[in-house]
């Protein structure tokens, strides 16, 4: 994959992110999630992991921190985009023993934990994953009809 391509699968998840929540009323994480899961699905460790790492964040913030301290909003979020940084930061440190390639977290991807987190905190999990699953695989058709041309 080319830069050019990362940018062409950006772009096209974007639009199906808006598409989706626009015709189907749901949120697939983020704008940018559908186009990053799609240029991680030929390493399924690196999705799961995102996944796992969402989860728990989500469970950090809304289960327990949300307990202890007022968060809403901009300072939920922020809190959400930070535990994912330490989770990345974290991974690199364990980058040799872990099964899959930490490159996989780099740049816009070490965000996508916490937009699945902040999503799942605002329309569930149960929600999230699915619509986030469909857009990706909508997103990896589009790419290899685009080969196919």
């Amino acid at each position: 994959m080319n830069i050019s391509d990362y940018y062409i699968i950006l772009i096209i998840g974007i639009v199906v992110s808006l598409l989706m929540e626009e015709f189907a009323g749901v949120s697939t994480g983020g704008m940018i999630v559908p186009g990053v899961l799609a240029m991680h699905l030929q390493n399924l460790d690196v999705v799961f992991f995102m996944f796992f790492i969402s989860f728990v964040i989500y469970l950090i913030v809304d289960k327990v921190l949300t307990k202890h301290m007022i968060l809403y909003g901009k300072r939920k979020f922020a809190i959400t985009i930070i535990l994912a940084i330490l989770f990345k930061l974290l991974i690199d440190q364990f980058y040799p023993i872990l099964p899959f390639a930490a490159i996989g977290f780099r740049g816009v991807s070490a965000l996508v934990p916490a937009l699945l987190a902040n999503s799942y905190s605002k329309q569930g999990a149960e929600f999230t994953v699915p619509a986030a699953i469909i857009g990706t695989f909508i997103v990896t058709l589009i790419m290899k009809v685009v080969y196919l041309f």
